[in-house]
């Protein structure tokens, strides 16, 4: 869905392999599922805010929509949170409410 907008975009099974990736590839933004096998999208996000605080946006995507564990998402790290199912107009919103920020602190990262 985002390569029609123009992303660029890497897909993981896991939150452990999405942190081997950021090892080597710079990220402005990282559509984070929460429930994933191996490691979970917090545990995710907490050791990548850790280990590349510069890192922009994470954004999270579950089925879980609860208070709670929006608010666990937004703890941990992520600064937006997307519910299951979702459409591209929640995707369009993520990407219109962060690009404008991403492109006016490009230079703070990723350098």
């Amino acid at each position: 869905m985002l390569r029609k907008f123009g992303g660029v975009c890497d897909i993981v099974e896991n939150g452990e392999q999405a942190i081997h990736l950021l090892a080597t590839t710079p990220y402005d933004l990282i559509f984070m599922d929460i429930q994933m096998p191996v490691m979970d999208g917090i545990e995710a996000t907490c050791e990548i805010r850790k280990m590349h605080p510069e890192i922009p946006v994470i954004a999270a995507i579950t089925a879980f929509a609860g208070e709670r564990d929006r608010e666990a998402c937004l703890q941990c790290g992520m600064q937006d949170f997307i519910s299951k199912p979702f459409h591209s107009a929640e995707i369009i919103r993520v990407l219109n409410t962060w690009v404008p920020y991403i492109q006016s602190h490009r230079g703070n990262w990723n350098d």
